[in-house]
């Protein structure tokens, strides 16, 4: 955990994984290639910071990895943690005139993890706690599939309607429990067992409707929270195009799906949105016992895979099986 402390095993390789991050180019392909192979699971790695980054959880020194022992397939793993400081659950009043003293900007998440200032791995984002994944953007294979993932996220798991259901999902388990909480951990059950520090009187006492102002300020957070990532992303990539909303229709749905980026469209129409200095790559799937005929629409391909170009606000394409 953090960074280079075993709690089982030997640090070692991951020692020697940052020596060689921190001193190679990852922009050779052949040092890339080395990462990927010996060191590093590159898609836990891109998904793990871009779960960080949606959060917009700025206390990034909370990390826990973990590797096989094994020369074959024992690449290192991220575990996502302690994320409590994430969905602005933060109180800004109290922490950001603190935190500024620290660092400056805490909105952009990607510029914030990509802090060169410091050598050591020091609170908030010392050059050491932003190492590995600053100096993993510097390739431009790693960049654009960084991009393209959180595109993909922000149109699946991250989309505001996947994001306010799984809320109100686990805030309705939680719900009915709360009053026999409180029975148990309220300011005046504290008070009659006699606990001392850390809990003081000043300090808020939780209620149901505490505990509703904190679920609906997460529900806020996931509403806005796309859009605000995708600017972003931009700002911080110089990207100067802008968006585009794409529409993937599948005629003969039984007979294939599309492969957009990690994303499998199986559903007859599908939507979404993409950074137009990044195409997405789309690629056609033909079921058991059918065949892929064409592309139609803003490609007229028979390739199986294409780019997809976007070059207007409203881009459609059409995969076409029988």
């Amino acid at each position: 955990e953090g960074y280079g402390s075993a709690n089982s095993g030997s640090a070692s390789t991951y020692n020697q994984m940052r020596s060689f991050i921190g001193s190679r180019s990852m922009n050779d392909p052949e040092d890339y290639q080395t990462v990927k192979d010996r060191y590093l699971d590159i898609d836990n790695f891109i998904d793990y910071h871009l779960s960080v980054i949606y959060g917009q959880n700025f206390d990034i020194g909370n990390i826990k990895c973990w590797r096989p022992q094994r020369e074959e397939g024992g690449q290192f793993r991220w575990m996502l943690y302690d994320q409590d400081y994430s969905f602005n659950l933060w109180k800004p009043d109290v922490y950001l005139p603190a935190m500024k003293r620290n660092f400056s900007d805490y909105e952009n998440m990607f510029t914030f993890h990509t802090n060169i200032s410091g050598s050591g791995t020091g609170w908030p984002n010392q050059g050491g706690r932003t190492l590995l994944f600053r100096e993993m953007l510097e390739s431009d294979v790693f960049r654009a599939r960084l991009i393209q993932r959180c595109a993909d996220l922000l149109n699946s798991n991250f989309s505001t309607e996947t994001v306010l259901a799984q809320i109100d999902k686990m805030a309705a388990i939680v719900r009915p429990e709360i009053d026999r909480h409180l029975t148990r951990w309220g300011w005046a059950a504290l008070q009659e067992r006699g606990f001392g520090s850390p809990h003081k009187e000043e300090d808020k006492p939780l209620n149901l409707e505490h505990w509703e102002r904190n679920v609906e300020v997460m529900r806020e957070f996931a509403r806005v929270r796309p859009d605000a990532l995708r600017d972003h992303l931009m700002d911080h990539f110089d990207f100067k195009n802008g968006l585009s909303d794409i529409q993937v229709t599948v005629s003969g749905p039984s007979k294939g799906t599309v492969q957009l980026n990690t994303l499998v469209i199986d559903q007859p129409s599908w939507s979404g949105v993409y950074f137009r200095d990044v195409p997405p790559q789309l690629t056609a799937v033909p079921s058991e016992g059918a065949r892929f005929v064409r592309w139609s629409g803003a490609v007229e391909s028979v390739e199986t895979t294409i780019a997809l170009p976007l070059d207007s606000a409203m881009v459609s394409v059409v995969a076409e099986f029988e």
